[in-house]
């Protein structure tokens, strides 16, 4: 009996231990994801896999479920849907991870292999439960025990919508949620899943969701030579300080040539999310519907502005398979499509090269200047770029990192910053700036719309709370006639 006890009692503790080190990792990645401490299913788990015979199934159900919450979790930190993440995965055997990203990699497959044995062998063993004294009935009653002691608190927390509203006990101290259901995230991003196979028409407007319009359909005229860039990780820094030194690039540059109007606006999902938002003026499922069957009768920017007898151009310094960008672009109705490859073949192959993710790609400055190059070069154009090099994992280029202005910001601002990375990924975007206001020096474009895709996914809770949670800034640039 004695054995059976230490059983249920070592499956109850890894199970357990497994949800609170993702719960841990959660909160350091992102304090708004809201996981639980442990998901009720883990526990019902440990009962289940006790009736079934089939080693193998039960192997295949632990794995699987601490798997698909590893990626949840993962997802939700990239401000993604579970089930479009999965399907990018692939795209991580043609990106150029160091060494230590591949050994985290394999250290957790170990871990995870190592936890489901254990947890398989303690299940075969309890089969013997019967033999040691151990009664039939006592290993799912403790379960099912352990079960509503977790409920009960979790309803007298107050932070778990299992317990209805009116039934929840809320202290004074900050509230912790300590249990919650695991299939109630997963059935939503199946849902928003399935809505990127619907027609465009049949999605929510941008504007009904965030209650205003996205800056480049809120701003774009009926212009000649517009541009649209929109710049990964840029959030909406909550430091007015820094807020303002950022806006100084462009105001100091621009003034005599540019009416400037900073603003910001909500953001949801991830970069793909930001593409619905400003070329369709749509919720993020709309880039997979595009990817399914085109934009069909839907009027986009791209055809707005192709009505207006614009040539369009999409700027993309990486890969063309990354997030199907090449497909998504010509869907969408771009005249000409410049990705990694166009790009060398038109300038030379030794362009400056992306060393600051895990992309393959050039740096954002080359795709920026080559748009406002041919945006310039033509009567009636409408250009589009979407930067890579602020992509996390970040890691600045060593080329900024010595350079005198880095030493010189740092020794100015660094005090404003919680870590090394948040200094270092805020100075990459300046240095975006800094290149895109000298492109736009001569005033040549008419309307220029530089805006956030999502707030910067930071692995550290003090360097997510720099920034706003739910918006990005945005800049709008009218020509001075």
């Amino acid at each position: 009996m004695l054995k059976s006890n230490y059983r249920l009692v070592t499956l109850i503790s890894i199970v357990t231990c497994f949800n609170l080190l993702f719960a841990f990792v959660s909160s350091r990645w992102n304090s708004l994801n809201g996981r639980p401490l442990i998901y009720f299913e883990y526990i019902l788990l440990v009962l289940f896999c006790a009736w079934l015979r089939n080693k193998w199934l039960r192997y295949l159900l632990f794995a699987g479920m601490v798997a698909v919450d590893i990626l949840h979790t993962i997802a939700q930190h990239y401000h993604h849907d579970d089930i479009n993440f999965i399907l990018k995965l692939s795209q991580l055997f043609r990106s150029s991870y160091d060494p230590v990203f591949w050994g985290g990699i394999l250290c957790g497959i170990l871990l995870l292999y190592v936890s489901t044995s254990r947890f398989v062998h303690l299940i075969d063993a309890s089969q013997d439960r019967k033999a040691d004294g151990f009664a039939e009935n006592t290993w799912t009653y403790s379960v099912i025990a352990f079960l509503i002691v977790v409920y009960i608190l979790d309803g007298i927390n107050g932070t778990s919508g299992c317990w209805p509203e009116s039934m929840r006990i809320k202290g004074p101290t900050k509230q912790i949620n300590i249990a919650g259901t695991f299939l109630g995230p997963l059935w939503s991003n199946f849902k928003e899943y399935q809505r990127g196979k619907q027609p465009l028409g049949n999605l929510t407007d941008y504007s009904v969701r965030s209650g205003q319009l996205s800056p480049s359909y809120k701003h774009f005229s009926d212009a000649s030579r517009q541009l649209l860039v929109i710049v990964e990780s840029w959030g909406a820094i909550q430091d007015t300080e820094l807020r303002t030194v950022q806006e100084a690039v462009f105001s100091d540059a621009l003034a005599s040539k540019y009416k400037l109007q900073f603003g910001a606006t909500p953001f949801f999902g991830s970069t793909s999310g930001a593409e619905a938002r400003e070329l369709m003026q749509k919720e993020p499922a709309a880039y997979y519907s595009v990817l399914s069957s085109g934009p069909q009768e839907h009027q986009t920017l791209i055809t707005r502005m192709k009505q207006q007898g614009k040539t369009t151009m999409a700027f993309f310094p990486f890969q063309w398979h990354y997030g199907n960008a090449f497909l998504f672009r010509k869907r969408l109705g771009f005249d000409h499509i410049f990705s990694i490859s166009e790009l060398r073949a038109k300038l030379s192959p030794n362009v400056s090269a992306n060393t600051e993710n895990q992309y393959d790609a050039l740096d954002d400055e080359v795709a920026l200047s080559e748009a406002v190059r041919q945006a310039s070069s033509q009567p009636k154009t409408f250009s589009y770029v979407l930067t890579i090099n602020t992509h996390m994992p970040f890691q600045l280029a060593n080329k900024h990192k010595i350079s005198p202005d880095y030493q010189a910001f740092v020794s100015r601002w660094g005090t404003h910053f919680p870590t090394e990375t948040s200094i270092d990924h805020y100075f990459r975007i300046l240095a975006l700036f800094k290149a895109l206001a000298l492109s736009l020096t001569d005033g040549v474009l008419d309307e220029v719309v530089i805006v956030g895709d999502h707030a910067a996914p930071f692995t550290n809770d003090a360097e997510r709370k720099l920034f706003s949670s739910s918006t990005v800034p945005y800049l709008f640039l009218k020509a001075i006639r």
